[in-house]
């Protein structure tokens, strides 16, 4: 038997940039990998097996990623295993599902053929389409700034048809600056048909909030970052994610979210909403000087979780 078995990071996806159908580079967005809760892919190969047994993620993806292999470097299409561990629950805007795809990808890569896949072996198993974020976090865990998908500049394509755009901006935050989540105990977001609905209600965004997610990203997010400079910081991020889907995304959380969220934006000057929520996240700059203040907030809020965490860069 050959087996691998790799440590995941779920990711934290703070706004898209281009919404709109318009300009040259389609979606992109912001996040960033967290070390709180890891996960656990495990793949392996057994010479002979006539299935494949898969727990803990769609077996129609994993099957799908193993027969457009098969299909082009003649990987075996039966005889593998793939375990999935995770300590989240699904549907809580920590986004783990592109990094666990791509994990399964790049482990048969290894097992079968010995080697690593391309970015477009990803590309072409849909890994990465939809969240350009998710793919970038784990070729690199750390803070990201996708660039998004190039379009056609006369007939603007969607996302799933594009070229996909291979860079992004990397960084590597402050030690002492630290995350906090706040997650549901019990709440989910929407998925599935549903989302489906909500994406195709709001979408497309008018172009000019692109162009102001872009501005705060490249004249707030970026400087702040590279200075060190923690308010100025906070003070972007809460105009990166004022424009384009988010303020949707917020409203749609509302009933569940809002006195949470009211509180966390009071006493930390900004509350994010991770993906399409319902989990919640903000920045401090050094843990010991919140406690109290956080504490209070447990209190108040004893249906969600209150965890200091970090980024992880491994």
């Amino acid at each position: 038997m050959n087996k691998q078995i790799s440590k995941l990071y779920n990711r934290i996806h703070i706004n898209s940039i281009n919404m709109s159908d318009q300009g040259i580079l389609s979606s992109g967005g912001l996040g960033f990998s967290i070390k709180h809760a890891p996960m656990t892919v495990e793949v392996s190969y057994v010479d002979g097996e006539k299935c494949n047994i898969v727990n803990g993620v769609s077996p129609d993806r994993v099957e799908y990623i193993i027969s457009t292999l098969h299909t082009r470097y003649n990987i075996p299409q039966k005889g593998w295993q793939v375990n999935v561990d995770q300590l989240l629950r699904p549907h809580i805007g920590l986004g783990s599902t592109t990094q666990i795809e791509a994990q399964i990808l790049m482990s048969c890569f290894s097992i079968a053929l010995a080697k690593n896949p391309s970015y477009q072996d990803f590309i072409s198993t849909a890994i990465g389409i939809e969240s350009g974020i998710g793919l970038k976090c784990f070729l690199k865990n750390g803070f990201h700034i996708d660039f998004g998908y190039w379009s056609n500049r006369d007939k603007i394509t969607k996302i799933n048809s594009a070229e996909a755009v291979t860079k992004s901006l990397y960084f590597r935050l402050p030690d002492e600056w630290k995350v906090i989540l706040i997650v549901p105990k019990e709440f989910t977001s929407i998925s599935g048909s549903i989302e489906q609905r909500f994406w195709n209600k709001i979408l497309p965004v008018d172009a000019s909030e692109a162009y102001k997610i872009s501005f705060y990203t490249l004249m707030g997010v970026i400087p702040s970052i590279l200075e060190s400079n923690f308010t100025n910081f906070i003070e972007s991020l809460k105009s990166v994610t004022h424009y384009g889907t988010k303020p949707f995304e917020v409203t749609l959380n509302q009933n569940y979210i809002n006195p949470v969220y009211e509180d966390v934006n009071e006493v930390f000057g900004f509350c994010g909403l991770s993906s399409l929520g319902p989990t919640c996240y903000t920045f401090i700059e050094n843990s010991n000087d919140w406690s109290r203040q956080i504490n209070r907030l447990k209190e108040k809020h004893q249906n969600f979780q209150f965890i200091i965490t970090e980024l992880v860069y491994e």
